[in-house]
């Protein structure tokens, strides 16, 4: 059984042609390294099927990680996963 996937994140080319940069599923965190950062989300979420999500300003974001600290060692754990899978993913293209 496949993990249920919600939303896609595309960004268009100049070309116009769409770019699917990732897919997120249950739980997973969107837009962090821009609400990190300071930054706004460079990409556009779509969502694939019925979904609620969580949107927090960074304010309220970076106080919520200073109140309940489990939630950053969650967040990094997110985070060094989908560093992981990018790697793979170059290096797999990078031998192809």
């Amino acid at each position: 059984m496949h993990p249920a996937r919600l939303l896609l994140v595309a960004k268009t080319t100049l070309a116009g042609r769409d770019v699917i940069l990732e897919v997120f599923g249950p739980g997973d965190p969107l837009g962090t390294v821009g609400a990190w950062e300071g930054f706004l989300y460079p990409a556009t979420a779509t969502a694939l099927e019925d979904s609620e999500c969580i949107v927090t300003g960074r304010d309220e974001f970076l106080g919520l990680l200073d109140r309940h600290p489990t939630m950053v060692r969650g967040l990094f754990s997110s985070l060094t996963l989908r560093l992981v899978e990018q790697i793979k993913g170059q290096a797999e293209q990078a031998a192809a």
